[in-house]
């Protein structure tokens, strides 16, 4: 009986370690790799921590754009202050691509330009659905920033 009880120990603390490995797998799957990125983005320019949000930006644009220029598009008049992913199950990874995309729902404020007297410093609230893409590079998931409009 003695015998019995270690080996029911002995494969209750494999079955145990199995399952932790197997959750640990689980929450590095790129959909979970996209996922935890994809928030820590959003939440930096929900915060307005532009340096932050920058780091998120895929390198190649980076070095197109400049640091200077990227943080400037980062500051321009819209302010994020909140986000949705729609459709948690709707992330679409194009592994060959090496891309994701997801469609969210940004809520944000833009501040006229003081140039405009009827409306000058004058805030308007809103919200958009885009689509959000990511692009992974040595094995890291980077957002891509849209350069123009319907990019």
């Amino acid at each position: 009986m003695h015998h019995l009880t270690v080996r029911t120990l002995l494969y209750g603390g494999l079955a145990l370690s199995i399952a932790a490995g197997l959750l640990t797998l689980a929450g590095s799957t790129p959909h979970a790799a996209t996922e935890t990125r994809l928030d820590a983005y959003w939440q930096a320019r929900v915060a307005h921590d532009m340096p932050r949000a920058l780091q998120y930006e895929h390198p190649k644009q980076r070095q197109q754009l400049g640091e200077k220029i990227s943080l400037a598009r980062l500051r321009s008049g819209i302010k994020v202050t909140g986000f949705a992913v729609l459709d948690p199950q709707a992330l679409q990874l194009d592994p060959a691509a090496h891309t994701a995309r997801v469609e969210m729902r940004l809520q944000y404020e833009y501040t006229f330009p003081s140039m405009s007297p009827p409306m000058a410093d004058r805030t308007l609230s809103t919200s958009t659905v885009i689509a959000d893409t990511w692009r992974k590079e040595r094995g890291v998931w980077y957002h891509v920033l849209q350069t123009e409009v319907g990019s």
